[in-house]
């Protein structure tokens, strides 16, 4: 896909403590949009901001990408973040990273 597409997966917040999203994990391209969707009847955040972490273990950003955080998505409605720099990003949900809501994208 070039650089500037949409990702081709959208991940879903299913509303369980199983898993935060799915895919848990996933592969893009830099320059990708990646958009998340809330099917869960509770409220989530995608956010990967190390000072809003309370594990320094459930976030983690490449050298020089830029922290992002949803803010609360209700049931419904979705978040899109283009990631423009390539590694590893490691994302949490603030009401739920207790519970273990953590996922991860690998950019290329």
């Amino acid at each position: 896909m070039p650089p500037g597409g949409t990702y081709r997966h959208t991940f879903t917040v299913p509303g369980t403590y199983r898993y935060f999203c799915i895919p848990h994990e996933a592969q893009g391209m830099m320059g990708e949009t990646v958009p998340w969707e809330s099917q869960s009847v509770l409220v989530h955040t995608v956010t990967a901001v190390p000072a809003k972490a309370a594990r320094a273990e459930d976030v983690a950003l490449p050298r020089g990408a830029e922290p992002f955080n949803s803010g609360l998505l209700g049931p419904g409605e979705t978040f899109q973040h283009t990631f423009t720099v390539k590694g590893t990003y490691r994302y949490f949900c603030i009401p739920h990273e207790a519970a273990g809501m953590v996922g991860e994208v690998i950019i290329q």
